[in-house]
C-alpha cells in the first residue's frame, strides 16, 4: 500500500511540475480544472494535494469546477449502472417477473443458434404495472416465452434490435433478466403490441458481432494476463458492450509498457490462428476438473456452459462469443490504471475500433516524425524485431519520436535556465538593499526588505529572496511580485529570526491581507494573492507588527 501511495505521489509531483512549467511559459497562473480532476481521476493523485502544491507553488485550483467535474464523474458512474433500461417501479419489476416465472417457467433463450426467432408475447408492462397493450410512441416491458435477446449477464450489455407483429413493431432498447425471465425493454415504433400477439424477435446483427468479438477477447485477456504476470491474476469484474472491454484483474503494481506489449502480441497470436472457440455444456465438476476457470464469488448450477479456445483459455461463461477468434481481427489496449488496492483495470478495443485508433495515431505518429526531421522507411521498419526497438536488424540505433521530445524537453528546461539567470541579472540588488528598513528585536538590529516589482517567474523571485537574505545578514525580506489572476509573494526570513519570527506566519497575514493564501517554512514562504493594490496596507501591518 505505501509503495503504491508513493509511486502515485511521483507520478503526481511529475505530471504537476510538467503544468508548472507549462504555465509559467504561458504566463498563466490559474492551473485547469481538468487537469486537477485528471490527476484525481486517473492516477489517484488527490485533490487536496494537488491544491496545496499549487497554492505553494503560487498558482490558484478553482475548486468550485474541480468540484463539479467531480460530481459530474459520480453522475455517470450511477448512470452506468442504470443502463438504458426504462425508468421502472422496480417492486413491481420483481413481483411482475416472478409471477410471470411461476405461471410460464424461464424465458427459452435462443440466441446461441440465431439472431432471429418467432416467439408469443406473454405479458407487457409501462414500467409502473401490467397492461395488454402498448400503442405507438409508448415505452415498456416484454416478455415472450423464447428469445434470440441475450440478457445483460456477467458483464455483456444486454442486445439491442427489434421486435414485428401483424398489428404492430417496436425497437427493443435493452435486455435484461430477473427470475430467469428475459425483459426486453421496448419502444412501439407502429400499431401496438398486445399480449399473446405471435411475433418475430430480431437482434442487430452487427452490435452482437461486436459485443461478441469484445466478450471473446476478454477471455484471451484474462489467459494472457495470467501467462505475462502469475497464476494469481483472477477477473475482478468486466464490462463488454459493442465499443469496447473493460476487465478489472487482481494484481498489486501497474503494468509495465514491456508487459502490456507482450499481452497484446499473446492476444493477437491467439487471434491470428484462427482457433475455434468450442462451447460445450457439462457438469461443474467435470468443467473444474477439465481445467475451466470458474470466477472467484460467482454462482453457477449444477449444469455449466464451458467456453475453450485451443489450448490457450478455458472458462465457465453463458455470454455470446465469435464461432473463431480470427472474427475478432484485432485486438489494442488503450489504458491501463488502477482501480482499487489490488485491482488493476485494462480497456481495450478490438476490430475496427482498434483499427481506427491504430491508424489514428500511426497518422500522429508520421507527422510527428515529419516535423522532428526523424524518417523511417517501411524497408527499415521490416527488419526490426519488435514493436519498440530502438535498433534496426544491424545494430545501429533509430532516432524515435519520445527520444527527441524528451531530448527537446531537457534543451527547453536549460534555455528557461538560462533565461532567468539572464533576467536575475538584471536587477541592481545592491540598489534594493540600500533601500531597506532597520528594526529591533530582542536585543539586535535587523533589516526589513519590501520590494514590489513587475517580474512574474516565482523562480527569479525566490533567487532573489535568498541573495537579498544573504546580503542583509539578519532580517526579512518580502518580495511581490506581478502575475494574472493573483500575484505571486514570497517571504524569506533569516534562521536567526526563527522561530519568533516566521516566514510562514507572515506570509499568512500579508496574504490575508491581500485575498490569497499561501504557507511555507519558518525560513521561507510562498503564496498568491489575487488583490495586490492593497500591498501598501498589507505592509503597513507588518511594519507595526516589527516596531518600524
Amino acid at each position: 500500500e505505501e509503495a503504491r501511495f508513493l509511486q502515485t505521489l511521483d507520478t503526481g509531483t511529475a505530471l504537476l511540475n510538467e503544468q508548472f512549467s507549462a504555465l509559467r511559459a504561458r504566463n498563466e497562473r490559474k492551473l485547469p480544472s481538468d487537469f486537477v480532476f485528471k490527476l484525481y481521476d486517473t492516477y489517484g493523485f488527490p485533490v487536496d494535494l494537488t491544491r496545496l502544491m499549487a497554492q505553494e507553488k503560487g498558482y490558484l485550483v478553482v475548486e468550485g469546477e474541480v468540484e463539479s467535474l467531480l460530481e459530474n464523474a459520480r453522475k455517470v458512474a450511477q448512470a452506468s449502472w442504470k443502463g438504458k433500461a426504462l425508468s421502472t417501479d422496480e417492486a413491481h419489476l420483481i413481483a411482475w417477473s416472478q409471477a410471470q416465472s411461476r405461471a410460464s417457467g424461464p424465458t427459452e433463450f435462443k440466441g446461441y443458434e440465431s439472431l432471429h426467432e418467432g416467439g408469443k408475447i406473454l405479458a407487457l408492462s409501462n414500467g409502473k404495472s401490467e397492461v395488454e397493450s402498448l400503442g405507438a410512441g409508448e415505452r415498456g416491458l416484454l416478455i415472450v416465452n423464447k428469445t434470440p435477446f441475450y440478457a445483460e449477464s456477467g458483464g455483456q450489455v444486454g442486445d439491442q434490435g427489434g421486435v414485428q407483429s401483424e398489428r404492430g413493431a417496436a425497437l427493443v432498447h435493452d435486455t435484461t433478466k430477473h427470475h430467469e425471465i428475459f425483459v426486453h425493454h421496448v419502444e412501439v415504433s407502429k400499431g401496438k403490441l398486445k399480449r399473446g400477439d405471435a411475433v418475430q424477435l430480431e437482434v442487430e446483427s452487427r452490435q452482437r458481432r461486436q459485443i461478441a468479438a469484445n466478450h471473446s477477447a476478454t477471455h484471451l485477456l484474462h489467459a494472457a494476463l495470467r501467462a505475462v504476470l502469475g497464476s494469481h491474476v483472477s477477473q475482478a469484474g468486466s464490462l463488454v458492450d459493442a465499443s469496447k472491454l473493460r476487465f478489472d484483474f487482481t494484481h498489486n503494481k501497474a503494468l509495465s509498457s514491456e508487459e502490456l506489449l507482450k499481452i497484446e502480441e499473446l492476444v493477437n497470436e491467439q487471434v491470428s490462428l484462427a482457433r475455434p472457440v468450442q462451447p460445450s455444456i457439462m457438469s461443474y465438476q467435470e468443467a473444474i476438473n477439465s481445467g475451466a476457470m470458474a470466477l472467484f464469488g460467482e454462482k453457477y448450477g449444477a449444469t455449466v456452459r464451458v467456453l475453450k479456445m485451443g489450448d490457450f483459455s478455458t472458462e465457465l461463461c453463458g455470454g455470446t462469443h465469435v464461432s473463431n477468434t480470427v472474427q475478432i481481427r484485432l485486438f489494442k489496449i488503450v489504458s491501463e490504471s488502477g482501480v482499487s488496492a489490488g485491482v488493476r483495470r485494462i480497456e481495450a478495443l478490438t476490430g475496427d475500433g482498434a483499427l481506427k485508433f491504430l491508424l489514428k495515431h500511426c497518422h500522429e505518429n508520421n507527422r510527428a516524425r515529419v516535423a522532428a526531421g526523424i524518417s523511417e522507411s517501411w524497408s527499415t521498419f521490416l527488419s526490426v524485431g519488435s514493436v519498440g526497438t530502438s535498433a534496426d536488424a544491424t545494430g545501429e540505433s533509430r532516432a524515435q519520436v519520445a527520444d527527441w521530445i524528451e531530448a527537446s524537453k531537457l534543451q527547453i528546461r536549460e534555455l528557461e535556465r538560462a533565461v532567468r539567470d539572464v533576467k536575475s541579472g538584471q536587477v541592481d540588488l545592491d540598489q534594493i538593499v540600500g533601500q531597506a528598513r532597520q528594526f529591533q528585536f530582542k536585543t539586535g538590529s535587523h533589516r526589513l526588505i519590501l520590494w514590489r516589482n513587475d517580474q512574474e517567474d516565482r523562480e527569479i523571485l525566490a533567487r532573489w529572496a535568498d541573495e537579498l537574505k544573504n546580503k542583509i545578514q539578519s532580517g526579512v525580506v518580502v518580495i511581490l511580485g506581478k502575475g494574472q489572476p493573483a500575484s505571486p509573494l514570497i517571504v524569506s526570513v533569516t534562521k536567526s529570526l526563527n522561530p519568533e519570527i516566521s516566514a510562514g506566519d507572515l506570509l499568512k497575514d500579508l496574504a490575508n491581507g491581500m485575498g490569497g493564501k499561501g504557507g511555507g517554512r519558518p525560513d521561507f514562504a510562498q503564496g498568491a494573492v489575487p488583490h495586490a493594490e492593497k500591498w501598501e496596507a498589507s505592509t503597513s501591518a507588518l511594519t507595526k507588527r516589527l516596531g518600524i
